[in-house]
């Protein structure tokens, strides 16, 4: 238990004080706190990615029909996007309306990460200046995005397809170098941006729009509480075996075993964990103490994880309780960047990172204690599902008014089923969960340190970093 940290503990906890299960990918804020002292921030979850070449073949054709065009002013907004996007798809004759330009991740029953994605991009506001919980799909910027995709669908840029479509055909689509921008997480389709990447030399980069206020976009970063859950079943015979292996998990030696082998033989501390060193940041020097050390490949073992053959070893094999910060914190490349493929994953985000910001003091759990507990779980699952099913309609309504019907229909239909109840009742949860955490405000632009970073088209690319040499493209 004494790996566990509070912040988790707390989250995950049941109503009779006890954890149930365990979750793995939860962020330690002890450990988000030590990646901040050393210079690092955490890239943000989703973007919205296009094609550099074809972005660049578009920057150019602008500049040479006016010298004086800003990209930073022109392209990020709403309709410098439309344009950008129909000028490449005639330019490069793209297969419209059976072939997305604009690609959207797929559509489920929980909804879509492209909408929650651009929702961040136009700053749909989550907490009002008061401190109070807003209803998302409420908020006229989440009205304006709705629009802003029924725009693109009529325009020829997304596809009908495309909202029915699986994760692997949009992945065909991206593969086939078809499309042009993409809205939504990029590592959930990593495999498919590398393909495409080797096989046509084509590269994925972040850019940046805007809402009609050209208000920067607020995007979460990856910090979380964690996903999936591992639990002991009733009927186990030897629970504290299993036990023991919870704890070797959790433990670092769990982790450096799993992920790095065996010290001298497929690693190497370069510092080791409790030492300190000199580092610099932004010029200045300062000590800093590495908690899980640093470590660094082998010869003999990176070219197993270069050949694509570290399983042979039983490298960077994935644990049930993987704690995501513990190879950011080790790494000497100051993140999970030993193969060709997490480089392309990084950079198309990381020229975000200005935008990001941590939405854990927006991630609050209801309370089970509360008698109306029961009703609000299944009002929230009724919205989820009723927006789930009608945002698709509302993208492929024959023009925006029809639109804008659709969209005031759905948050009446809202309305009806309770929003603003289980909103008043959220927010309660939500008032608990920032005392806990010891804050007043979870929305940025509420904190009176919060400055809006400058809109440019392609983020801040100082953050990109190069692949060296020693990464074999594969």
């Amino acid at each position: 238990m004494d790996r566990i940290e509070k912040n988790i503990f707390d989250y995950y906890k049941s109503s009779d004080g006890n954890l149930y299960s365990l979750p793995a990918n939860g962020y330690k804020d002890s450990d988000i706190n030590e990646f901040s002292e050393m210079g690092n921030q955490l890239i943000s979850n989703g973007a919205i990615i296009v094609r550099k070449d074809y972005l660049e073949a578009y920057l150019n054709y602008k500049k040479q029909q006016n010298p004086n065009f800003d990209q930073d002013v022109s392209t990020t907004t709403k309709q410098g996007f439309i344009e950008m996007c129909q000028w490449v798809q005639s330019h490069y004759n793209l297969p419209a309306y059976t072939n997305p330009t604009v690609a959207l991740a797929p559509f489920t029953s929980q909804g879509s990460l492209s909408i929650t994605q651009l929702a961040e991009y136009f700053s749909v506001e989550a907490e009002d200046s008061n401190g109070n919980l807003t209803y998302q799909p409420a908020q006229e910027e989440y009205k304006e995005m709705l629009l802003f995709l029924n725009e693109l669908y009529n325009k020829g840029l997304i596809t009908q397809g495309n909202l029915s479509a699986t994760s692997a055909a949009i992945g065909g689509y991206i593969q086939n170098g078809y499309v042009f921008a993409f809205i939504g997480s990029p590592q959930e389709f990593a495999t498919y941006i590398k393909t495409v990447n080797i096989q046509k030399d084509v590269e994925y980069v972040p850019i940046v729009i805007t809402n009609d206020d050209r208000d920067a976009p607020l995007l979460t970063n990856l910090a979380g509480y964690g996903n999936r859950y591992t639990m002991i079943t009733k009927n186990c015979k030897r629970i504290d075996r299993v036990i023991k292996i919870f704890d070797w998990l959790l433990s670092e030696q769990g982790h450096v075993s799993l992920y790095y082998g065996q010290e001298g033989v497929t690693f190497n501390y370069v510092v080791r964990p409790g030492e300190s060193r000199e580092i610099e940041i932004d010029g200045i020097s300062k000590n800093h103490i590495y908690n899980y050390g640093q470590i660094e490949f082998t010869d003999y073992a990176w070219d197993y994880i270069q050949s694509g053959r570290q399983t042979v070893l039983g490298l960077r094999a994935t644990s049930l309780l993987w704690n995501p910060m513990y190879v950011r914190l080790t790494s000497i490349r100051g993140d999970e960047l030993d193969i060709y493929q997490y480089y392309l994953q990084y950079n198309s985000k990381a020229a975000l990172t200005p935008y990001t910001y941590d939405k854990r003091g927006l991630k609050f759990v209801l309370d089970p204690n509360d008698r109306d507990y029961n009703e609000m779980v299944e009002i929230e699952a009724d919205l989820i599902n009723l927006w789930a099913n009608k945002t698709p309609q509302i993208i492929i309504a024959s023009n925006s008014q029809k639109a804008l019907e659709q969209y005031n229909s759905t948050l009446a239909t809202a309305k009806i089923y309770g929003y603003e109840d289980l909103l008043e009742y959220q927010n309660k949860c939500f008032q608990k969960h920032k005392q806990s955490l010891g804050i007043t405000f979870a929305w940025p632009k509420n904190l009176s340190s919060y400055q809006a970073p400058q809109i440019k088209l392609t983020g801040y690319t100082q953050y990109y970093k190069q692949v060296p040499t020693n990464i074999v493209k594969r």
